[in-house]
């Protein structure tokens, strides 16, 4: 989705979940709930029905910044009508998200493992792990929800392998069949071998090691790449969200 909305469009009311589904709602929503939201928010704001400014199926291919100009080009195809056409912006908001991407770091051996390797992006239900022995590469949030879910679902014995510091010194009291391991430092096969040098055999590796930046439609200047690195915070992006390398903080 893209947009060639007007400048006035930018100055909307508040429009919240509750008033346009017409009650209260829980936290967690499946995604056709936040599309029917931005639809309703897109044709109910003070300045209209801007739903004629937005273009659906049409892939951006290309953004250039112009000095001289102080503008940007885009290079847009049009899926449906098969074509490839630009248009040039004074300001520009890259609303892809940062969450789609998977960030697998590499470990000696690691195309050695004969079974299943996944990301948590990736990760569906805990029902299909049931009587294995699953590793969890990661040690943060999603690492201890996804081993809580397959320990409730019979898994056999998680191990989650932390690369600076375990989760239990965060008073995090794991329930039995789940235990935490240092970083991995090899995989041979079905083994893996740890940084404190014990070893264990795994049925599945879950990665759950964050996502990493990738626009590649961002040309010259204002592409940037963290080169396997997840940092929410990367350098020359102001409160990782304005890019100061350029486009002149546009």
């Amino acid at each position: 989705m893209w947009s060639t909305a007007p400048k006035e469009a930018a100055e909307y009311e508040d429009y919240t979940f509750e008033e346009h589904f017409g009650k209260l709602l829980p936290s967690y929503l499946p995604r056709e709930f936040f599309r029917r939201y931005i639809d309703g928010r897109m044709r109910n704001g003070k300045c209209g029905d801007l739903s004629p400014f937005v273009h659906y199926e049409h892939v951006v291919t290309s953004v250039e910044y112009r000095e001289k100009s102080d503008d940007f080009v885009v290079w847009v195809r049009d899926l449906p009508g098969n074509k490839h056409f630009k248009e040039c912006f004074s300001h520009m908001i890259v609303a892809t998200g940062t969450f789609s991407y998977p960030n697998m770091p590499d470990f000696p051996g690691i195309e050695t493992f004969q079974d299943r390797i996944l990301h948590s992006h990736e990760f569906k239900e805990a029902k299909e792990f049931k009587n294995q022995t699953v590793l969890i590469i990661g040690g943060r949030s999603s690492a201890s929800e996804i081993a809580l879910q397959l320990i409730k679902y019979d898994a056999k014995h998680v191990i989650c392998s932390y690369k600076n510091e375990p989760m239990n010194l965060m008073n995090l009291k794991w329930p039995k069949g789940i235990e935490e391991k240092p970083t991995v430092e090899e995989v041979k096969d079905h083994t893996v071998v740890f940084k404190d040098k014990t070893e264990h055999c795994f049925d599945t590796i879950i990665y759950c090691t964050g996502y990493r930046y990738n626009y590649p439609f961002l040309k010259e200047d204002l592409h940037f790449d963290m080169q396997g690195k997840s940092d929410l915070f990367p350098d020359n992006m102001y409160r990782g969200t304005i890019w100061m390398n350029g486009g002149n903080n546009r």
